[in-house]
This record gives structure tokens, sequence and C-alpha cells, in this order.
């Protein structure tokens, strides 16, 4: 039994009693395989209860066709649960909806639900093809039992890829919105077939914990009570194509914008007030409320800009002295291992994390004076909207505390065109770092950081107030990386200056921050008309179109 349209197909073969489903693609008037679902080698639909673990089988297939959309149609029923598949192909697309009606036909208690679909491009195991050219979760896992979340689904899918051969899963998220009668998971891994291992897909429901800031786990434990009766449904997309990863990467990108991006990009729940008003309230909060704003002299003028380190709670920061701050900066790699075990070990408990919320939100707590120009925390930007939204809103204070930080960006030690980007405002000394390396401070230039103050600094020039200091500046530091930029056209990510020599630092020496540099150098050609800026910006931009992103497909 054969069904589908001119670019996608489903092949419905027999394995004994069962069904089983291939996807294919058409490539160029030849059809590939790309998925396979059911059958009993397969094990593709997964309903755990308290009782009964068998895979379902799948039976019973049955096409229609209407309005232009034909729907196959599997069932299987057993003295537990009955089951029914609906897989619908509209005329010219490569996607295919997947709908899932499980029916209990008696008290259950359920563990999960899942239905999986298995990668066999050209009908090919792993070993035959591997490693994959691009794969995609939306979520890191750690180890066995982490889960992809829908906690964390913004843009979910789950996409793998060979040279010419893709496959997607994009959950429903319409759907989901009123039917989600328990937390659900995309699912990426590994089957194995006797000594074979195939790739696989799914979507189910399936309930979770937090484990640790980032990661999710499994929690087979919360289990849902289901009712005779009781029908559950799930709803996905699949993605079938005989294409490129970057052809492929398009059309599930598209595909997210086209049916729900562009929808919930206008639509304004559940904003309940205007923007404005989160804006002020926000820009206030690090004026005033906070207490994070740090103001003092340099170089004959007066500099300002927000601490890096807030705290929600009911008291203002306790600032540090400098001998403290130093103390504290000296030992920042330790702290921050320190910090990954601590938030770790409290988010793997719901009471630990709120007694942690409960002391922070109620006791004073100690923050260094640092106020960074970092790409991740850089006053040059937040000083670049503030007064652009200060003008709008004839609000000189927001509009003056913004010059203050654009003086502090002026003041920042400069040497052959690279300068400090973390200034330490302790109210008895002013120091500066040269640097950062995430969240550790270091004794090295991070030209990323330098390249995305610029690029703040220079867009100020050019949008905001002309200022020839800051413009000036601009020039120095991409003058600075004409130096060096090596002649593959990467450019170093730290570097050091000593004694009137620049030593660039092996760590990311050749890697994806050159990016960072290679947009700054593009605006500053645009804006100073200079050939030789643009030349640097294009080799940069070549390095990583070269080097980075076919590493990263």
């Amino acid at each position: 039994m054969l069904t589908g349209n001119e670019l996608v197909r489903i092949l419905v073969r027999t394995d004994g009693k069962d069904a089983c489903l291939d996807f294919q693609a058409c490539d160029g008037g030849r059809w590939r395989q790309v998925m396979s679902f059911g059958g009993r080698a397969h094990d593709s639909v997964k309903p755990k209860t308290s009782e009964w673990r068998s895979p379902i089988r799948l039976k019973s297939p049955q096409i229609r066709t209407k309005k232009g959309v034909t729907v196959l149609k599997l069932s299987e029923r057993n003295d537990e649960i009955k089951m029914d598949f609906n897989f619908s192909v509209k005329k010219g697309e490569k996607w295919i909806g997947v709908e899932t009606v499980c029916t209990f036909e008696r008290n259950k208690i359920l563990k999960s639900l899942f239905c999986n679909f298995f990668f066999l491009p050209d009908g090919k195991f792993y070993r035959q093809y591997e490693p994959f050219r691009y794969l995609w979760i939306p979520t890191l896992r750690k180890k066995d039992g982490h889960v992809i979340a829908d906690q964390i689904f913004r843009s979910p899918a789950v996409v793998l890829c060979t040279e010419s051969i893709a496959a997607a899963l994009v959950p429903d998220l319409e759907y989901l919105k009123s039917n989600r009668v328990m937390t659900t998971c995309l699912d990426a891994g590994f089957a194995e077939f006797g000594a074979e291992k195939v790739p696989q897909i799914g979507f189910g429901f399936q309930n979770y914990a937090p484990d640790g800031h980032t990661y999710f786990e499994a929690a087979p434990y919360e289990r849902h009570r289901v009712k005779g009766g009781t029908v559950i449904k799930l709803k996905f997309h699949l993605y079938i194509a005989a294409v490129a990863p970057d052809q492929a990467l398009r059309d599930v990108v598209g595909f997210l914008w086209d049916r729900y991006g562009k929808i919930e990009a206008v639509r304004l729940e559940p904003q309940t007030v205007p923007f404005d008003r989160y804006a002020e309230y926000g820009t206030d909060f690090a004026l005033k409320r906070g207490r994070i704003w740090r103001e003092f002299r340099l170089d004959d003028r007066t500099c300002g800009g927000t601490m890096m380190m807030t705290f929600a709670g009911k008291h203002y920061p306790a600032v540090m002295k400098a001998d403290r701050t130093r103390n504290y900066l000296r030992h920042t790699k330790i702290q921050q291992k320190l910090h990954e075990l601590i938030v770790d070990f409290l988010l793997s408990s719901s009471v630990l994390n709120d007694a942690l919320e409960f002391y922070i939100h109620n006791f004073r707590m100690s923050a260094p004076p640092v106020v960074p120009l970092q790409s991740w925390f850089n006053n040059m930007r937040t000083a670049f909207g503030m007064f652009w939204f200060g003008r709008r809103r004839g609000n000189k204070y927001y509009m003056e505390r913004s010059r203050q930080i654009k003086n502090l960006a002026l003041a920042a030690p400069v040497q052959q065109g690279v300068f400090s980007t973390v200034c330490c405002a302790a109210s008895d000394e002013v120091f500066w770092y040269e640097g950062t390396r995430a969240f550790e401070f270091v004794h090295e230039y991070h030209l990323p950081d330098n390249a995305t103050t610029c690029l703040w600094m220079l867009r100020w020039h050019e949008e905001l107030e002309r200022d020839r200091l800051l413009f000036g500046k601009c020039v120095d530091f991409g003058d600075f990386l004409l130096k060096v930029q090596k002649g593959d056209g990467s450019i170093p990510s730290w570097v050091s200056v000593s004694g009137g020599r620049v030593r660039p630092s092996p760590v990311l020496e050749r890697a994806a921050p050159t990016a960072a540099s290679a947009l700054f150098l593009a605006r500053l050609a645009r804006a100073t008309k200079r050939k030789k800026y643009l030349k640097a910006a294009t080799l940069a931009g070549n390095f990583i179109r070269d080097n980075v992103i076919p590493g990263d497909l």
C-alpha cells in the first residue's frame, strides 16, 4: 500500500501480522528511504502504564483523501488501550502531520507515552554513514535519563541530516496549548537492532524534573492517573526530504516561523501594560532602586555604570571595598567551580532551592563593584538603549546617565588601540582589569569584548550624537585588529600586550569569536569608507564561513 504526494510518500509494508511504514523522499525522480515506523522489530509506540509495557502493534491500514489531504490511518486495540494513528499528507509539502489518539479502556496509571521514528537514510544503519552531517536538539543532555523537556520549547525541533537526506520532528505547539495532560518531551537517541545502532527521534508525554541549572531528568515516579474511557492525543509534524543540511534547516526554521512565529509575534498576551512601563521599571531599578549604579571621576570626567552582579531581594547589595574586590577577582576561577557545584546541588531539591531564594531575598548580599564593558554584560550597549529611550521619552536623567557610561568607555586604559573592559569602581579606589574569560577576570584583553563595546560606540556616534573621541577610539581598535589578524582571516580571542609586543593566547586563537571582530570591522568600513577595514572584515567572514560553520553543520 502506497500514499503521499510528489515530494514524500509512505510505503506500508507488513511485518508478519503488523504494519511497518517507510517514509520516503523524492530525489530527482527516484525515491529514497528516510525513516521507518512500526513493525515488531521497531518498538515504535511506547505507552508505559503501571502494569502493561508491551509495544503497540500496527494493523488495519486505511487511506482516504479529502480536500487535497491524504490521510493514512492505522489502529490497534487490546484489552487495555486502543491506539489510532493518522498520517496526513498535503499536496506539494515535505511535511507529514501525525496524530496519535490513545483511548484507555479502563483505569490506569500512565508513566509515559511516546511515538518514536527510526532514521534509516537509504535503508542504512548508523555505522554505514556515520557521522551525521548535522544534528540539532533544543537542549543538552549530560547523562542517561536526561530529557528534552517542553519547559524549553522555544523553537522545538529535532533535526537529523546526512549529506543529502534529512528528517525532523516538530511538536504541534498550538494543539499542545490546550491538550497538555502531562508534561511532554522530545527524544533523540539510538535504538539497538541486534548488533546495529539506528538513530531514533520521538515525541510524547513524560514527567520530568529539573536536574541542576540547565538539565531535565525523567521522573518516572510522577505518574498520571487515567480513568477508563479517557482519550489522550499527541500531535506533531514530520519533515522528510532528500536535501542538503542547509536547505533542511531553512525549511524547518521557515515552518516554525510561518506556523507559529508570525502569529505569536503580533499577539500582545500575556502583555498587560505598555512596553514603555516595563522599560522604565527596569531602568529605574538599574539607576535607583537596585543600588547598583556606580558614579565616579576619571580623566576629569564624571563616569558611571551599572554593576554586573544584582540581587532581587529586599536589601540592596553591600558593595565591596577595593582590597576585598581584588581578592574576590583573583579567585573567580575557583569561585565559579564552587558556584556550579552549589547551584547543581541546590537545584536538585525544590526545598533547598526555596531556602536559597529565601536567603537571597531576605538577607543583604555582598557584591564586587565590577562595571563591565563585556560582551555579555556591556554597559555601552545599555547606554545606547537608555539614551535612545530617554530621548524618546524626554527623560534627561536617563540621557545624562548614558553619557556618563560613554565617558567610562572613553576613560578605559588603552595599549596600542586595545583597551581594558572591566572597571572596578570601589568607593575607595577605581582600578581596571584588562578582560574576562567567561566569568573569570584576567590580565589579557578579550578582543570580542572590545569589538562589542566599539560596535556600540560607533553606533552612538552615527545614530545618537556625533563624538569624535568615540569615533577615534573605534578607529584605533580597528587598526589594532588589522595588526593581529592572521593570514587565514582569523583574529585571536585573547591577547596580552607587554613591552610593546602583542602576544596572542593559544586559547580559541583561530575560532568562532573572530565573528565579533568581523562584525565591528564591517561596520567601521561603512563608517570610514576605508577599504582596508572592508578587506579585513571580508577575510574574517570568509574564515568563519570556511572553518567554523562547516564544523557546526
